[in-house]
This record gives structure tokens, C-alpha cells and sequence, in this order.
């Protein structure tokens, strides 16, 4: 749960912490219809919803996930940072097969 070292203000304890993306928040859909019943009327299943200073959108595989991320990681794209990639060729050209 977070809360605002300024204001004291509680976030739900509905939000949990993802393991798997960083700085990520999740719910179910029927936990975000009782936290914001506004936003769950207008998030769609395709689109994300930008409400600052956080961006919503489904995931899984019967959307019945809702996600929450600060705006400035929703925009980080994850194609240029992808340490883990191999690079496409290995061996030096060169080099002879043996």
C-alpha cells in the first residue's frame, strides 16, 4: 500500500505490486469497479486510459486484469532496451569452420 509522506493520503489495498513489471500496480476488474467506477466504465479491453498521473489497461488472457503504471514508464519502450537480445552474428567473419 502506498502512502503520501506529504498528504498521509492511503492507496487502496486493493492494488497489488507486479513481480514481473517494473513499477506496476494490479487489480482485478470487479476490485477496480468498487475503486474508480468512473474509469472501469470508460477502460476498454484494447485501449489504454491515461488519467494522470497513471495510465490503466487490461491484461491477460480474458483481460480480467487491470494494470496501473506512472506515466513516465508507460512510455519507455522496451524494444531499445532489451539487454538480453543475442547479438545476430556470433563468430568472427573470419574465421574459418573447422
Amino acid at each position: 500500500m502506498k502512502v503520501c509522506p506529504i498528504c498521509g493520503f492511503r492507496d487502496s489495498a486493493f492494488w497489488r505490486h507486479s513481480r514481473y513489471d517494473f513499477n506496476a500496480d494490479y487489480c482485478t476488474r470487479q476490485e477496480f469497479a468498487e475503486i474508480e467506477p468512473e474509469l472501469s466504465e470508460v477502460l476498454s479491453d484494447t485501449e489504454p486510459l491515461v488519467d494522470f498521473p497513471y495510465v490503466y489497461y487490461r491484461r491477460g488472457s480474458a483481460k480480467a486484469w487491470v494494470y496501473r503504471v506512472p506515466i513516465e514508464d508507460f512510455k519507455v519502450s522496451v524494444d531499445k532496451h532489451r539487454a538480453w537480445d543475442k547479438p545476430k552474428r556470433l563468430l568472427d567473419p573470419n574465421q574459418k569452420k573447422l
